[in-house]
């Protein structure tokens, strides 16, 4: 299966190399997209390393044959994963702006979309995160919400209080939208 993980700029984007390359270790294809502050916390040639691709993090970007990326990059991949998703992310998604790579993408593809929002307890609990994260689903994106309670420590110095749903949960619900995608083209291919 193949990968486009959108990562954005939150604490939780520093261990976005060891996702890819876990998810690649259980034989993922991965294509990484970034957003402006995810270029911040982790560098694109850190990810072009680990991941064996061009990392983009502009629709103005150009190589490995993609001229628009936004539009290719959302229609080669088998599933978009917003892995972590700051709530300014989720806020763009949910009111359809796509003024940058990463909502330009998801606004543009036809695949589903997974959501994986990365937030402390502050902003978790806010009313108008929980409207947009409630909106994301209703537009059909399938949000992966954290686990109050559950913090992630981000570095050894302290515990920022960031709550983000496990990488293995993540990979269990593409799965298991892989295998719906890969019914429906079997319908498909049956219907011709």
């Amino acid at each position: 299966m193949r990968w486009l993980l959108a990562v954005c700029g939150v604490g939780a984007t520093i261990t976005s190399p060891q996702i890819v390359l876990n998810l690649r270790k259980m034989g993922f294809t991965v294509r990484v997209i970034l957003s402006p502050n995810a270029c911040k916390f982790v560098s694109p040639e850190a990810l072009e390393v680990i991941s064996g691709c061009k990392v983009f993090h502009s629709t103005f970007d150009r190589g490995d044959g993609v001229v628009v990326p936004h539009i290719e990059l959302a229609e080669e991949c088998d599933i978009v994963v917003v892995f972590p998703a700051s709530a300014s992310m989720v806020a763009r998604l949910a009111y359809g702006l796509a003024d940058e790579l990463v909502s330009a993408t998801v606004l543009h593809t036809h695949r589903p979309v997974v959501v994986v929002p990365a937030l402390n307890a502050t902003a978790l609990n806010k009313p108008v995160v929980e409207r947009n994260l409630l909106q994301l689903e209703r537009d059909g994106y399938h949000v992966l919400r954290p686990v109050k309670g559950k913090s992630v420590r981000i570095t050894d110095l302290r515990d920022v209080g960031v709550s983000i749903a496990s990488l293995e949960s993540v990979v269990a619900l593409v799965r298991r939208l892989g295998g719906k995608a890969s019914q429906k083209s079997l319908s498909k291919l049956g219907q011709k």
